[in-house]
């Protein structure tokens, strides 16, 4: 508890820094990268709880370190839908039998994939408030595991469902994994992997790019309104038009500069286990990194993140592709954005947990990001 406390703090310090985040613009968002820059090392009441051994530096870095090599995941590991989840536990950042907890994913998500304490705390409190036990803060990152424990207030024996849950982190028109009604939501589909770079082809020069992650959204929805009989975009959904960005926004190397490199398919297959076996073909592996991957150096905030996204909302809302309860006029300012996300997220709660030791303090990690809605 000592440590939601210490992250709490560090978040108010972060909303506190952006009393008008509804007017934000691309001019002060420079602005707001510096200010939150200041801010992204754990604030130190972390460190001595987490015994020294998850400090997260900002800047460019090379991962993974020598502490943390790939291993394939074991007969008994868990994995599911979230390529970076699967990755981040291949290397060791999340334990690598799949069952990690809110610390570890606070930590992980930062020291790996870049992104920022908002962001990275944002993320860790929702997977645990909805797909995990907010008593022990485990969850995981597949499907229902003894190791997770049940809740005990709820009396009945039920285990979360972790990641692999429908219609919470996992829902229909993944980009790269079937709809569960049709097909296999856990493992990537390699004909849909080739699909993306076949619109990254037509549009790009091979490269991934907001609007060829909106082309492709479009296309995904469209092919599980048409082939999937039980096809439910549930609200949590609107989150994953901002996730697309991962893919261009994280997951290609660093340039000199610190800044993301071109996203091409030889850097961005390997995180999600796609090894090519041919011109159009490919196959399954566990997820890694390229050899050499570098880190972005700026960590990836929401600010930044919520105005990269608006090219893939923008698109899905003209086509009437917005999930269930989302309007167009929810999502036309960043703060907008913001206070959808967070109101969806809370409304995932089951509310019969709404009470539980821990939940509190997942829900204000959540409730506390930007400007008060």
């Amino acid at each position: 508890m000592k440590l939601f406390a210490a992250i709490l703090l560090s978040m108010a310090s972060v909303a506190s820094a952006f009393p008008a985040f509804e007017k934000l613009t691309v001019e002060q968002l420079d602005r707001a990268r510096q200010m939150l820059d200041e801010r992204q090392v754990l604030p130190n009441p972390i460190a001595p709880i987490l015994g020294g051994n998850m400090t997260v530096t900002v800047g460019k870095k090379v991962i993974p370190d020598a502490a943390h090599p790939f291993k394939a995941p074991s007969a008994t590991a868990q994995r599911g839908p979230c390529p970076g989840l699967n990755l981040m536990a291949n290397y060791g950042y999340l334990d690598r039998e799949g069952i990690t907890n809110f610390e570890e994913l606070v930590y992980g998500q930062q020291e790996v994939m870049g992104w920022g304490l908002d962001l990275s705390t944002f993320l860790a409190a929702l997977a645990v408030a909805v797909d995990g036990n907010p008593v022990n803060q485990k969850v995981s990152i597949g499907g229902p595991d003894e190791r997770v424990g049940t809740i005990p207030l709820l009396g009945d024996g039920t285990l979360p469902g972790g990641i692999l849950k429908h219609n919470t982190y996992e829902i229909d028109s993944s980009l790269t994994r079937d709809d569960v009604a049709i097909g296999n939501n856990k493992v990537l589909n390699t004909t849909l992997w080739q699909d993306i770079w076949d619109v990254a082809d037509e549009m790009n020069g091979g490269q991934l790019n907001g609007k060829v992650m909106s082309v492709v959204r479009e296309k995904r929805y469209e092919a599980s309104v048409r082939d999937n009989p039980q096809f439910a975009f549930a609200p949590i959904g609107v989150l994953f038009f901002f996730a697309d960005q991962f893919l261009y926004n994280t997951m290609p190397t660093a340039l000199d500069n610190g800044e993301p490199g071109p996203a091409t398919r030889e850097t961005i297959s390997p995180f999600y286990g796609a090894k090519r076996t041919g011109e159009r073909t490919w196959e399954y592996v566990p997820e890694h990194l390229p050899e050499g991957w570098v880190r972005r150096a700026r960590p990836l905030s929401i600010p930044e993140a919520v105005l990269a996204g608006i090219d893939t909302v923008t698109a899905a809302a003209s086509k009437g592709q917005l999930p269930v309860g989302i309007t167009k006029e929810d999502l036309t300012s960043p703060q907008g954005v913001v206070c959808a996300v967070k109101s969806i997220a809370i409304g995932q709660v089951p509310a019969a947990v709404v009470g539980l030791q821990g939940m509190e303090m997942l829900l204000s990690s959540i409730n506390s990001i930007g400007a008060p809605c």
